[in-house]
């Protein structure tokens, strides 16, 4: 092979990883929200809506099975109600150590495009008690499923799994008629 049938290659070579980056950029799924740590005053804030809009809040963790099996429905729900106006809001209740690896993995594994949060607390019962700031009759179970109409009063509570077709059918309850489909 001469030299410049080898610069050929090299100048097709170089084109081609070019060509195949900008494609992977713009094929690319978008990325999760990052993961910010919240205190029991900033997590009551997020469930009064200032856009006055329903809001769905998930209480859930990576070692969570029923948080986990549960996921890729509440994905789904926040595909199809984003438009419609649903501010749906996750909120991490795993261990600080995981927040920067283990949490923004399993997001991205799933897709998710919800803003997510870990509650910036020292320990479970801290936890327990920011969160019964939102939801009174909270008994520290996860995962946990809170909904709040657009003007920020809890309309739907759901410890454990939640099934999809009966949360489907609160959030239709709290979102505009206009906004419905």
């Amino acid at each position: 092979m001469n030299h410049k049938s080898t610069r050929i290659i090299f100048a097709a070579l170089v084109f081609f990883v070019f060509v195949n980056s900008v494609f992977a950029q713009e094929t690319k799924l978008p990325l999760i929200t990052e993961t910010k740590k919240i205190n029991g005053a900033e997590l009551k804030s997020l469930a009064k809506p200032t856009d006055k809009k329903p809001v769905l809040i998930n209480f859930w963790a990576t070692w969570c099975g029923p948080c986990r099996s549960e996921f890729p429905e509440l994905v789904e729900i926040d595909a199809d109600y984003r438009a419609r106006g649903l501010n749906f809001i996750l909120v991490s209740v795993d261990d600080f150590a995981v927040i920067d690896t283990r949490v923004p993995e399993f997001l991205k594994d799933y897709d998710s495009t919800m803003p997510s949060y870990l509650i910036n607390v020292e320990s479970r019962k801290e936890i327990a008690k920011a969160v019964r700031r939102i939801a009174p009759r909270f008994p520290d179970t996860y995962p946990l499923t809170l909904l709040f109409n657009a003007d920020g009063k809890l309309v739907f509570q759901k410890v454990g799994r939640v099934n999809a077709k009966i949360l489907r059918k609160e959030i239709d309850k709290v979102l505009p008629k206009d906004k419905k489909q």
